[in-house]
């Protein structure tokens, strides 16, 4: 289960569903299933239930549009069949069937919540793949307009045809994130899939704190450049009123993204000038400690009257794999 939380988290993060990440490994802890006895183990999983958890993920999926396909890699399972982890347990067909219902459920509710398919029970993998590539080719696009926005909320999606025999898979369900969740959302896209969205022009550096050893060293100093031109103030007697949040995230070396957090910054500009130029740009700096060493380093600034959100990445170090081939 350890093992099967930490894939959970990471499509949970994809998702954008760190809360559903800390959920479930919460729940992981909280039961310690490793390290039960006999028929305690069977007691303390038949407690163990993800289904709150899974729903967060797969709302967070349908609402950026991902449709997961999962596939179950242990194949075609025999009746009994166990690995070498059961091999001084007795088998029966209860402890089977739970076994393969806790492989199962959990790839079925993330492929069947957002339109895909769970591939279970399966050897064929080619004719299976075969499938999804015509699934990929071959839907119907259909959009609706929500009569509230409820963010942070689950909301459930339910399609009827009148044509007879016709099977339907489609998104069951929807959560609206919240805007510091598409924020944070963003940044994540940035560091995992370098999809980087700049349209205010955003400069980002990055210079080693005090000792500038690693990785306990004294972090790094970030540097944050923002032209002004591209954010929406309020001209008052003398001086513009803007309002910006800036976002900060980092992804380490091993891969491991951190925590992405926020800070509100009121930002006085001086007057246009008589050219009607504002002032070029707003320089913002912040230290970011640091415990282990980093890869890349983003933010996201959003202005908030305009809700325009701007994205910058910059590079501070190799990453783990790279270092070991350097080595090698």
């Amino acid at each position: 289960l350890r093992a099967g939380a930490e894939v959970f988290g990471y499509v949970g993060m994809l998702c954008d569903g760190s809360g559903a990440r800390q959920g479930i490994q919460w729940a992981v802890e909280a039961t310690a299933l490793d390290q039960v006895q006999g028929g305690e183990a069977a007691l303390a999983a038949a407690g163990f239930d993800a289904s709150g958890d899974l729903a967060a993920v797969t709302g967070r999926a349908n609402s950026a549009e991902v449709t997961l396909y999962t596939l179950q890699a242990t194949g075609l399972q025999v009746l009994g069949a166990a690995d070498a982890s059961q091999a001084h347990r007795l088998v029966t067909p209860e402890l089977d069937a739970a076994r393969r219902a806790n492989h199962q459920d959990p790839l079925a509710a993330l492929a069947l919540d957002t339109g895909g398919r769970a591939l279970l029970e399966r050897n064929d993998y080619l004719t299976a793949l075969g499938g999804i590539a015509q699934d990929l080719a071959h839907f119907y696009s259909l959009g609706f307009t929500p009569t509230a926005r409820r963010a942070g909320r689950v909301s459930t999606v339910r399609v009827e045809v009148d044509r007879p025999g016709v099977r339907l898979r489609y998104r069951t369900r929807f959560q609206f994130r919240t805007r510091d969740e598409e924020a944070a959302a963003q940044a994540r896209a940035a560091l995992l899939l370098d999809v980087v969205d700049n349209p205010l022009a955003l400069a980002l550096s990055a210079d080693r704190g005090d000792t500038g050893q690693e990785p306990t060293g004294g972090g790094w100093r970030l540097r944050l450049t923002i032209p002004t031109a591209g954010l929406s103030c309020l001209d008052e007697a003398g001086s513009r009123s803007c309002l910006i949040t800036v976002f900060v995230g980092a992804q380490r070396r091993d891969g491991r993204l951190t925590d992405v957090r926020s800070r509100a910054i009121p930002v006085a500009l001086p007057a246009a000038s008589d050219a009607g130029r504002p002032a070029a740009n707003y320089v913002y700096e912040v230290a970011m400690p640091v415990k282990t060493p980093l890869h890349r380093i983003v933010a996201v600034v959003r202005d908030e009257m305009s809700g325009l959100l701007s994205t910058a990445i910059t590079t501070v170090g190799a990453p783990s794999g790279a270092q070991r081939e350097k080595s090698e």
